[in-house]
């Protein structure tokens, strides 16, 4: 859309907001609109429209995409790093365990790692490959 569909984008928005109650805020047409502004406002309204016959509810903004409009798939480098940096993280925290457990519990906090370390001790080690702890 261009910034010249904005009032009429507004007017879909707001005439949803009539066909289910709620008030529509100038808040709200802005982050709709930053969901949706690279498609066609003829889709918008095609879309809408379609909601307000066959849902029961006020549509977010994904709702208001074509089916066929998929989200990216994620980058494989991406998922690859995030992958090594929490590897890194647990392998630190891992040995931050061995070496100084007193403070290893206290970065942990009461969660289940922090229970079944004070329950099995130095028996307990976690396996990096299946991400689980193990006795």
């Amino acid at each position: 859309m261009h910034q010249d569909d904005f009032p009429g984008f507004k007017a879909v928005l707001v005439q949803l907001g009539e066909v289910y109650p709620k008030k529509i805020t100038d808040d709200t047409v802005q982050a709709y609109w930053g969901a949706l502004k690279d498609l066609s406002l003829a889709t918008i309204i095609r879309l809408a429209s379609q909601h307000a016959k066959y849902a029961k509810f006020f549509p977010k903004p994904v709702e208001l995409r074509p089916k066929e409009d998929k989200p990216p798939l994620s980058d494989p480098k991406f998922d690859a790093s995030f992958r090594e940096g929490e590897e890194r993280a647990i392998r630190t925290l891992e040995e931050l365990r061995q070496r100084n457990p007193e403070a290893w519990l206290t970065q942990m906090g009461d969660n289940n790692a922090a229970r079944l370390h004070r329950q099995f001790g130095e028996q307990l080690w976690y396996d990096l490959p299946n991400r689980c702890w193990r006795v």
